[in-house]
């Protein structure tokens, strides 16, 4: 179960998704605020929309916190991005930088992520995201500016290329519209209920003189909005307390997410940089 005194530490039922109705939200526009979560209450709001779409997407069992996070979210190399509405968050986007415990992902990729290391690029996986809007309109328009925001945030933090796996019904609209490309076969997702995943390379070299690119890059971000931010200690304890087991909808087991961060993985960044002689 997800622990409770931590939740209330954190403001818990919070609920920030839920004080805008569904009109609001879709019917907004100019009144989003895109950035990286910069507040507990971000965070609080970010966990609350991906437990939500996990929930109806049938991917978890619901839990009386309403909130998702995994251990990935808990490394200080993890940034979360979100879309505010009236500060409500209405959409979110999470970048996990490769270190020594590797990316979600490799669960399922692991060879293709290694093959990445070894050809030198610095890679970080772009994931858990979660949208509150209706209107297919909003939701791209609003999409839109998170990846634009986190691929220039990757960029900043000297990484060359993002990753990401994704159900096979949305990888076509990665590809078509961001300039990824598949880098594997279709597995199942032990994360997401055992649905089906491909896993999609976006290469920030590869895409120059293309319409994604300047999608993604053709307005530059402010420096001020690229500072990541600095959590307090305090913080990163109750959120440890947020990432306790929770029940699995397809087995009614422990979240598989919980398990991934035992010891640093071996098919790790360093060493890829040892292999490669560098």
């Amino acid at each position: 179960m997800i622990n409770s005194s931590a939740t209330a530490a954190l403001g818990s039922n919070l609920a920030p998704t839920t004080a805008l109705t569904q009109k609001a939200v879709d019917g907004a526009s100019g009144d989003v605020e895109i950035s990286l979560a910069r507040t507990e209450s971000d965070l609080i709001g970010a966990f609350g929309l991906l437990h939500d779409a996990y929930v109806r997407a049938g991917f978890i069992a619901p839990n009386a916190d309403r909130l998702r996070l995994t251990p990935f979210h808990l490394l200080p190399s993890t940034e979360v991005f979100v879309a505010r509405c009236r500060d409500a968050v209405i959409s979110t986007l999470t970048m996990v930088a490769d270190g020594q415990y590797g990316l979600p992902m490799q669960s399922m990729y692991a060879d293709e992520l290694m093959t990445l290391r070894e050809s030198g690029l610095r890679v970080a996986e772009m994931g858990s995201f979660a949208d509150r809007r209706s209107s297919p309109a909003r939701f791209l328009d609003v999409f839109t500016q998170l990846a634009c925001l986190v691929v220039q945030v990757a960029r900043a933090r000297g990484i060359d290329a993002l990753v990401a796996a994704t159900h096979p019904k949305h990888s076509r609209f990665y590809v078509r519209y961001l300039g990824f490309k598949r880098i594997g076969g279709l597995k199942e997702c032990p994360y997401a209920a055992g649905n089906p995943a491909l896993p999609l390379l976006l290469d920030f070299g590869g895409i120059t003189g293309t319409p994604a690119h300047d999608r993604l890059f053709g307005r530059c971000v402010a420096d001020r909005e690229l500072v990541a931010t600095q959590w307090l200690p305090e913080t990163w304890d109750r959120l440890r307390g947020l990432a306790a087991p929770s029940p699995s909808a397809s087995d009614g087991g422990t979240d598989p997410t919980v398990k991934m961060l035992p010891s640093p993985n071996a098919h790790s960044v360093a060493e890829a940089t040892t292999r490669r002689g560098v």
